[in-house]
């Protein structure tokens, strides 16, 4: 890395990306602080919260399809194929409606840096988890490619797939990869600084970046900050080091630095895409085929246009997109209709985690 960041060529790169990308060669411990830290702003944890109450599945949606584009990234879809959990559709279904429940039915709930309150414990689990995935991984060393290779799925006969990848081989050719994604993409190193800093962004991101598309439009910047010092906090509980933490900045320089992220990074990744992130990426999905709905919705966002996979699509295809594309750009933001449906999906949660503590 020390490489890259000597070539000269770092001037393209802002101040704070530089201090973020330093975390790609420092791992990720995942150890709970037993003290909260010194910059905490209850006052403005609260009004994040309330954001979150405000623009509840706005913020749902955009973790739900910030999962399909996350798989686009190998140190993600690796680490998911190592371990198994997402293989069959059951298993991933329930691995991603356990992670949602944390986030939404616990860290959203309560306050971290309170002993023993349920977004504490929770946190303390999911650091347990991702320590024990990210030993195996890294005692694997250089057989973890190997497994990884070995449980993958290297092609397919779906037709929209070979659409995909020659939109993806088009945009290619008038793209360029970055030193920093080659890094990234050939680093040995697993649960990276930079990887945690780059889940932890996944999650508020959407709805900053793009917050036309999650109904967020009418949010202020005021609001935003707080939004983003829920996230600076929950990711100093989930092991990253602060000078690594993806919300610590003011909400303009955050977004510039996600935008940035995005080209530097994420664009590329999304451009060079294998058969394992659709094979990952289709088990999220009742019918696998919205999968390439969703991709082409995520890509356009970006600002890469595939062309081809559009002119592919069945009518039930392009009336999820415009169903999904219309609920977020026009009827989630009316008022009274936003309030109705955070309030009804808010008690469905509260319903689904009442089963999930008392099954019987």
């Amino acid at each position: 890395m020390s490489e890259i960041m000597d070539s000269g060529d770092e001037t393209r790169l802002s101040k704070q990306f530089q201090q973020i990308w330093c975390g790609v060669d420092v791992d990720c411990e995942f150890i709970f602080p037993e003290d909260p830290p010194q910059w905490l702003d209850e006052d403005l944890f609260d009004r994040g919260m309330k954001f979150v109450n405000d623009y509840l599945v706005g913020i749902i949606m955009s973790n739900g399809e910030a999962l399909v584009s996350g798989l686009c990234i190998p140190s993600f879809y690796k680490a998911l194929t190592f371990s198994g959990e997402t293989d069959q559709k059951r298993a991933a279904l329930i691995r991603y409606r356990d992670t949602a429940m944390h986030i939404f039915g616990k860290w959203y709930m309560s306050k971290p840096w309170r002993d023993k309150s349920e977004s504490a414990t929770s946190m303390k689990v999911v650091n347990s988890m991702h320590r024990r995935v990210a030993k195996q991984i890294r005692e694997a060393g250089d057989e973890f490619d190997q497994i990884v290779s070995a449980k993958s799925v290297h092609s397919d006969s779906q037709p929209q797939s070979r659409t995909l990848f020659c939109d993806l081989e088009r945009l290619r050719e008038s793209s360029r990869q970055t030193p920093e994604y080659q890094y990234f993409v050939s680093n040995k190193r697993n649960f990276t600084q930079f990887d945690m800093f780059l889940v932890q962004c996944s999650f508020f991101g959407g709805p900053l970046l793009y917050p036309s598309y999650y109904g967020c439009c009418r949010a202020t910047d005021e609001e935003f900050l707080g939004f983003l010092h829920v996230w600076r906090v929950f990711g100093y509980y989930l092991g990253i080091k602060d000078e690594y933490n993806g919300a610590q900045y003011d909400v303009e320089t955050t977004r510039n630095l996600g935008y940035e992220v995005i080209d530097v990074i994420i664009k590329p990744c999304c451009l060079n895409i294998s058969y394992q992130t659709i094979y990952l990426g289709q088990k999220i999905f009742f019918d696998p085929s919205n999968y390439y709905v969703w991709i082409y919705r995520n890509y356009r966002m970006m600002g890469l246009d595939l062309s081809r996979l559009w002119q592919s699509f069945n009518w039930t295809q392009v009336y999820w997109y415009y169903v999904r594309f219309s609920f977020g750009y026009y009827l989630y933001p009316l008022f009274g209709v936003r309030q109705l449906v955070n309030h009804l999906t808010t008690n469905l949660l509260k319903k689904i985690m009442n089963k999930m503590k008392n099954p019987s």
